[in-house]
């Protein structure tokens, strides 16, 4: 909490910007070399959606983590970030074959 960066900016406003930044940077030189993007990233902040688009990053194969996901994604949602989304089936645990047609289910949606 009291971790400071050079021109005294604090860590806490500005972990996840970098990955953001990353992402601009990336957007714009397609668009400087008029080629389409599709930019995935794990680290944003509000306006990200602006240059690409989120991955929630590791879940599990639970019923837990499926509703965390829907949660994680209208999150992002109002950040306004509206293409996000999670491992379907989850990354570990071993989804059930249940499980896993209703992580494609949700991911339809």
């Amino acid at each position: 909490m009291d971790a400071y960066h050079e021109d005294n900016y604090k860590e806490i406003d500005t972990h996840s910007l970098f990955g953001t930044m990353q992402v601009q940077a990336s957007d714009s030189w397609f668009a400087k070399h008029n080629r389409r993007t599709f930019i995935l990233s794990r680290s944003s902040v509000a306006g990200h959606g602006k240059f690409g688009s989120k991955w929630l990053g590791d879940n599990g194969s639970s019923v837990e983590y499926l509703a965390q996901s829907v949660l994680g994604s209208m999150s992002m949602n109002l950040f306004g970030i509206s293409l996000i989304g999670a491992d379907i089936c989850g990354f570990g645990g071993g989804a059930v074959h249940e499980l896993c047609a209703r992580w494609y289910m949700v991911a339809a949606f």
